[in-house]
Parts: C-alpha cells; sequence; structure tokens
C-alpha cells in the first residue's frame, strides 16, 4: 500500500523509483498495489493530492486529520501520508473479523489474492458509502471512502 503523494504531480511527472509508477505503467505486481488518494472535505479529490489517472484504487478523507504530535499532544494536519495508517487500520480490522476474514482468503490463498479482494472490498464499502444502490461492477469512477472520517 502506498500513498497517491501530496504535490499534485501530472502522470508525466511521476518519480521513477516509487511503487506509484508499477501501477502507471501496468507492470507486473501493478494488480497487487493498493494506492490511496486523498479526498477533501466535499468528497472530491483533495487539491493536493495527486490523481494519477486510473491507478487509485480508493479515495479517503485527508484534509484536516487530526494525529498524535512528536510531544504527545494532538495537530491537524492533511496529506496522504495519514492515508495508509488510517486504511491499513481498517483492512486489520476487516482481517480480524471471522466473516470478513473468510470473504478476504476466498478465491486464493496467494498474498496477491489477498491484495486483489482487499481492493475490491474497498471500493465495494466505498461505493456503498457513498451511494448504498450504487452497482460497483462499473469501474468508471472510483468512490471516496467516507467512513474512515476526518476532524471536519
Amino acid at each position: 500500500m502506498t500513498a497517491a503523494g501530496d504535490d499534485i504531480a501530472p502522470d508525466s511527472d511521476v518519480v521513477e523509483h516509487s511503487p506509484i509508477r508499477y501501477a502507471m505503467d501496468g507492470e507486473v505486481g501493478a494488480d497487487t498495489l493498493i494506492l490511496i488518494g486523498s479526498s477533501d472535505h466535499a468528497g472530491g479529490s483533495a487539491r493536493f493530492s495527486n490523481r494519477f489517472s486510473g491507478a487509485i484504487t480508493a479515495y479517503a478523507p485527508g484534509e484536516d486529520i487530526v494525529v498524535i504530535d512528536h510531544d504527545g499532544g494532538y495537530d491537524v494536519h492533511s496529506g496522504t501520508w495519514i492515508l495508509v495508517a488510517l486504511v491499513s487500520g481498517i483492512i486489520a480490522h476487516w482481517h480480524a473479523r471471522p466473516f470478513m476474514a473468510a470473504k478476504l482468503s476466498k478465491g486464493g490463498t496467494l498474498p496477491g489474492d489477498f491484495t486483489k479482494k482487499v481492493k475490491e472490498l474497498m471500493k465495494e464499502a466505498a461505493a456503498y458509502a457513498t451511494d448504498p444502490n450504487s452497482d460497483i461492477k462499473s469501474e468508471s469512477s472510483i468512490p471516496s471512502m467516507p467512513f474512515l472520517g476526518s476532524s471536519g
């Protein structure tokens, strides 16, 4: 899993050694890369989040997130870097629940199979959170995951 990044780079400016490059180039392993973009308070792509046409797995709220600072206090930050930890926590929660763990392991036992299932479930959860009646089979747009929460 990797964050989309916060430098608003056009697709052509993707750093050559970034994991994102694999998703952009459609290289081997790209289907197992989970790429998280940042959404704003309105549910659209945050102004600072890279978009990488077609490579984003899901968007999650990345503006005004309350985090613990280095002194043990609280601070508010924005960025995709926060989202990897939040989404990893959601995936760990899913894996800890017997029903979800069974759903995640269905259809394969290879690490890539697990990641593909996680990506499918992320899209389902995001589509459901956005519109409970949505047809998740359409990949024309990747919805955001508003259930992650933010301070705004």
